[in-house]
């Protein structure tokens, strides 16, 4: 198999993916590893029930998610935003 045939309809790496891909990682992680320390805080200092603050915690981690699936998608769009004086209109706008 050619190198052409199994890099065909890939995106190439560059540094602004990377630092994407990378950010959003850390969000996501940040988020499942904050989870128990929330929810023990949210029932001994502000009084919730073990199942509302599972039920607030899950509810977070699904929002995470759907914040990380749906970045890739938006964020070719918010390039053409209009742009400011200092930065010229991105090419394909």
């Amino acid at each position: 198999m050619a190198q052409d045939e199994t890099t065909k309809g890939r995106v190439p790496l560059t540094a602004t993916r990377g630092i994407s891909v990378f950010g959003i990682s850390v969000v996501g992680f940040m988020t499942a590893n904050l989870v128990p320390v929330m929810i023990v805080a949210l029932t001994r200092e502000i009084g919730f029930s073990d199942a509302e603050a599972g039920t607030l915690m899950t509810g977070s981690l699904l929002a995470c998610a759907l914040a990380c699936l749906l970045t890739p998608a938006i964020s070719p769009t918010l390039r053409c935003w209009p742009p400011t004086r200092s930065r010229p209109t991105p090419p394909g706008c």
